[in-house]
């Protein structure tokens, strides 16, 4: 049975506080989700969940922004970002993409247990660049 990372569980608690006002029944639906299946795309991720349908429903925004993660052993300054999914009338999805160092590289995440992925600190800058250099 998939569970949730360290990173997944931290980001989505972020999210669910964050948004605790506008969208209370947020933190129930994270609270009763399952991990169904996670993709590792190289350059980031997909975790797919379901949670339970009697959390009733919501019209949700598409997608909800979520907090970056400053990355521990991915390169000086390293970022990811996050975004919640959500299809139909649930969160179903959560997505971590890479900004890259400060030099703009990024690392190969398919040569890594994602469930290794360990962060600093999170914060919600929504005027993160990315600082990879123009060609």
């Amino acid at each position: 049975m998939l569970s949730f990372t360290q990173l997944e569980t931290s980001v989505l608690d972020a999210i669910s506080a964050e948004n605790r006002e506008a969208l209370p029944p947020l933190s129930a639906f994270l609270a009763s989700a399952v991990v169904v299946r996670r993709e590792n795309t190289g350059h980031g991720f997909y975790t797919y969940f379901e949670s339970d349908p009697a959390n009733g429903s919501l019209v949700w925004p598409r997608p909800i922004y979520g907090p970056h993660a400053y990355m521990v052993g991915m390169g000086e300054e390293a970022l990811m970002g996050f975004l919640l999914w959500c299809s139909g009338d649930e969160p179903s999805a959560l997505e971590g993409y890479q900004y890259g160092d400060s030099t703009g590289e990024t690392v190969d995440l398919k040569t890594i247990d994602l469930a290794d992925l360990r962060f600093c600190r999170l914060e919600w800058d929504r005027e993160v660049k990315c600082t990879k250099p123009a060609l």
